[in-house]
């Protein structure tokens, strides 16, 4: 595969065999001979630039000696780590008494084996938030938001009826 942007999964695995290879006190020749792989290859991997494949990631388990529910964790990592990221638009009906979306925009973040993260984000600045009551709270919103959410598809419909409106109104 070609290099690519690092994601946060690609990076956490990274992080996690770059943690694993010093473990086993070997350098990054001498991992890639075990699994036929060069040196600038395993680089990328480990800093998540690389897809990763199933095999080499499996290989690389198999040298360092990980096994079990860890080595189970790190493969479905491995998975997980070349999937682009589902996209769903789901229309939140505007109701009079608003909603807490409406405070401003927010992403939330999810690392596995480690705390998340919301962003707080607008046109002057961005706020990271890490503190655990803080999450809840994020997660409690997006929890409400999905709840009054409509589905996929009437989302889908309304979007496309909408946009016969604008289209019909723009012909006028």
């Amino acid at each position: 595969m070609d290099d690519r942007d690092a994601t946060l999964r690609g990076e956490h695995l990274g992080d996690e065999l770059r943690r694993l290879r010093v473990e086993a006190k070997l350098t990054l020749v001498e991992a890639g001979r075990y699994i036929g792989a060069s040196a600038p290859k395993l680089s990328k991997m480990e800093r998540g630039r690389y897809g990763f494949q199933f095999e080499d990631v499996a290989g690389l388990l198999s040298v360092y000696r990980v096994v079990g529910e860890r080595r189970h964790e790190m493969l479905a990592m491995a998975r997980e780590a070349n999937e682009r990221p589902k996209i769903c638009i789901r229309v939140v009906p505007n109701a009079e008494e608003g909603h807490p979306g409406l405070d401003g925009p927010f992403m939330r973040f999810h690392v596995p084996g480690r705390c998340g993260v919301v962003c707080l984000e607008n046109r002057a600045f961005s706020i990271f938030l890490e503190e655990k009551a803080d999450i809840r709270d994020y997660d409690g919103i997006i929890e409400h938001l999905q709840a009054i959410a409509l589905s996929e598809r009437d989302s889908a419909e309304l979007i496309a009826s909408v946009a016969d409106e604008l289209e019909g109104d723009a012909d006028t």
